[in-house]
């Protein structure tokens, strides 16, 4: 009896050591994002925030090549990661959970190559979840050994999609938020995880943390703006009774982005927020959908480095500067009066002064971070 007992518990972890379940690796490459509506916001715009973990050093803003058939603005490296186009479609992608369907011909796209062409190609929500699905449906698709999360949103509604490189899920939404760290929540998936304990119990912390401060959020002010999620995207610590060390922020934490769509006037008025680099040794900047060139150092990985030299200098569990928490509130309101400016120059139909009214005012806050950050 003895020996039948012991060969259990060895096939038991052969079994688990197959699966990974004895032997995780550091969880480095995750990310957390989440979709606010309309209802919640403070602006009446649909919100998409992407708190961007990776290993990777390099981040800049990217812009639609000029022969593109529709501008858009970026995070990324090379690729873009998180991104909106001036058709008011906005994107981002998480990991999915390890699958047995991997997709390892390294030839065809990955994800971030995936969004920039739906970036590219695609006008609303829907359209875009359609043409994922013929990539990966193609097989035009690499993730490794995990599956992967899309979300896309748009002036009306938003999506999440979860899949493999074999079995493609979507869930539709049109108010509220969703979250999503690195677990399948769409029904039909979760028989297609391997995750272990470990990686699931982490994607779960990081999901508590971001419904959490959203909910408090609301409980606070009644409503969501793009200055409360920069300061949710830092959170960076556990309720004392967690066992999980990780929050939406740690030491991977490479980018946030917040996309704000606006929508009565997409092409002009939506923004991208960004941190060019960890989010919290750096400052949120705005980039208007609309803008037609941006300082050097945000497109040439300097400003990232930069940010990146800050968080290898010091504790990134510091607390942020007062001088950059108080430029965050000042540059938000000093551009909602821009963008209120805009919106009345676009109903009247001067869309061209209002192109230029919101690049100039975003171009003096860029300097003023700019400054700042040098200090």
């Amino acid at each position: 009896m003895k020996r039948f007992y012991f060969y259990v518990l060895f096939l038991l972890l052969i079994a688990g050591s197959q699966l990974g379940a004895w032997d995780d690796p550091e969880l480095q490459h995750e990310c957390t994002s989440w979709m606010v509506f309309s209802d919640l916001t403070k602006n009446n715009t649909n919100i998409l925030h992407k708190n961007r973990d990776s290993t990777s050093r390099k981040v800049a803003v990217l812009l639609s090549p000029a022969v593109s058939p529709r501008k858009w603005i970026a995070l990324g490296t090379e690729k873009t990661n998180s991104g909106i186009n001036t058709s008011g479609l906005a994107g981002v992608m998480n990991s999915g959970e390890p699958c047995p369907d991997r997709s390892g011909n390294k030839t065809k796209k990955g994800t971030p190559a995936q969004l920039q062409e739906i970036l590219t190609r695609c006008d609303t929500a829907v359209q875009a979840v359609e043409l994922l699905k013929k990539m990966v449906e193609a097989g035009d698709y690499y993730h490794g050994e995990k599956g992967s999360i899309f979300f896309f949103m748009d002036a009306k509604e938003g999506y999440i999609c979860e899949f493999t490189p074999k079995v493609f899920t979507v869930q539709k939404y049109e108010q509220g938020y969703a979250v999503r760290a690195n677990i399948w929540q769409n029904p039909g998936m979760l028989i297609h995880s391997r995750s272990t304990i470990k990686r699931y119990l982490d994607s779960s912390a990081r999901a508590h943390s971001a419904y959490d401060g959203l909910n408090k959020i609301l409980a606070r002010y009644g409503k969501i703006s793009p200055l409360y999620i920069f300061g949710l995207s830092r959170h960076h610590q556990m309720p004392k009774e967690s066992t999980q060390k990780r929050s939406l922020c740690f030491k991977f934490t490479n980018s946030g982005s917040t996309l704000e769509i606006d929508r009565q006037y997409p092409d002009v008025l939506s923004t991208g927020y960004f941190t060019i680099g960890h989010v919290r040794n750096t400052v949120y900047v705005p980039v208007p959908v609309c803008v037609e060139k941006v300082l050097p150092g945000m497109a040439d990985y300097s400003w990232g480095d930069a940010a990146f030299k800050r968080l290898d200098a010091n504790d990134f569990k510091s607390a942020l500067p007062d001088a950059w928490l108080k430029y965050e509130e000042n540059f938000t309101a000093k551009y909602e009066q821009a963008k209120a400016e805009a919106r009345k120059l676009l109903d009247s139909g001067k869309r061209n002064e209002a192109v230029k009214l919101l690049n100039d005012c975003a171009y003096s806050i860029w300097l003023e971070a700019e400054a700042l950050l040098k200090k």
